[in-house]
């Protein structure tokens, strides 16, 4: 009977831990989501930030070209 016992204990155990190891891997789970969902997010951001940066250079562009015409105007 200490057989018995001693596999049904061993049984146990092998359950106790997968149980252990399954809400480990869901929390692992749920922090992979939530990387996955700032990684979007700076992703986007990033897009945003370099769409805003072109569209700042253009307007640096055409303002050079319009403080240059100003000059240009005075000189004469």
């Amino acid at each position: 009977m200490s057989d018995a016992n001693a596999i049904t204990g061993r049984v146990d155990n092998i359950a106790l831990v997968s149980n252990e190891q399954a809400d480990a891997v869901k929390l692992i789970s749920g922090d992979i989501r939530e990387i996955n969902r700032v990684l979007e997010a700076n992703a986007a951001t990033s897009q945003e930030c370099s769409a805003a940066s072109e569209e700042l250079a253009e307007r640096a562009k055409v303002l050079k070209e319009l403080v240059m015409l100003i000059e240009l105007k005075k000189a004469f």
